[in-house]
């Protein structure tokens, strides 16, 4: 976990919105709690791959399960996920 992610969880206890009510219950904190852990690199599954002619490998995204992922990604161009796609390329 992030330093980011975990500071965020430790003021959910704390903070409350206009109305007295919890950080957590708010929009604002899952759409703050969705950007952070979207900057949480995630494995690409690099045994699934699309090979397609004259474009090269494709792979899928972890989180959207789109396959746009090529090996040296750093993002999904789809949903934005920071990925880790491993130190090898092909």
């Amino acid at each position: 976990m992030n330093k980011e992610l975990e500071a965020l969880q430790n003021l959910r206890h704390v903070l409350r919105d206009d109305f007295g009510f919890p950080f957590n219950l708010t929009p604002e904190y899952g759409i703050i709690l969705q950007a952070l852990k979207r900057n949480e690199p995630m494995k690409v599954d690099l045994e699934t791959k699309y090979a397609l002619p004259y474009s090269g490998t494709y792979y899928d995204c972890p989180k959207c399960g789109k396959p746009l992922i090529k090996r040296h990604y750093n993002y999904c161009p789809d949903c934005g996920q920071k990925l880790d796609c491993g130190d090898n390329y092909e």
